[in-house]
């Protein structure tokens, strides 16, 4: 488990910590200070702050990757989900992270899956953006997109491939009907 905390002496990080530490003792059996790596960072210096971070995620190469985004320091969470995207966006897959944002008053969390992250972080071309922004306006069949972008079949196909293997669109297949019709997914349609 990597900490990410503030320079500066802060007596809250450090219950923080605390805290985790015990909670992961009770939970594993053992003293937990090998499995929790603090770092600290200048948060009134976004870019090394966001580099340091990075590096450290770099070097720890995790697996899965979940992310709490907790506490009062809003500067430190800014930081950490930007050094994140920034080493997501490099490995390429989005399906082994979630972002947890947890609500004032820790009245609850609200749980980010990867997906939204890649769509951002996605580049994408002038004319699949054009498609997405169609696709918002509703459903349609290969055949249609090629013939509303003059392309030709093969090259539509492509495209939608491509989009679906970001997890920005989806096939829907009709009922009793043959084919079937491409679809914004959830995470894209909140983003297009």
């Amino acid at each position: 488990m990597l900490l990410v905390r503030p320079l500066d002496v802060d007596p809250k990080a450090d219950d923080t910590v605390r805290t985790v530490q015990q909670f992961i003792s009770k939970s594993i059996g053992r003293d937990a200070s090998s499995y929790v790596k603090q770092i600290r960072v200048d948060v009134l210096n976004f870019y090394s702050a966001v580099m340091l971070i990075r590096e450290e995620l770099e070097k720890l190469s995790p697996a899965e990757l979940i992310v709490n985004l907790s506490g009062g320091m809003r500067a430190l969470m800014l930081e950490t989900l930007t050094a994140v995207l920034a080493y997501k966006t490099n490995q390429g897959n989005w399906e082994n992270i979630s972002v947890e944002v947890e609500l004032e008053n820790r009245s609850g969390n609200i749980l980010i899956g990867g997906r939204i992250f890649g769509i951002i972080c996605s580049p994408l071309r002038e004319e699949m953006k054009d498609l997405l922004k169609e696709l918002k306006r509703g459903d349609k069949r290969i055949s249609e997109l090629a013939k509303m972008f003059d392309v030709d079949l093969a090259t539509a196909y492509r495209w939608v491939a491509r989009l679906r293997k970001e997890g920005i669109v989806e096939l829907r297949r009709e009922n009793g009907k043959k084919g079937s019709k491409v679809r914004l997914t959830d995470e894209a349609a909140a983003m297009v």
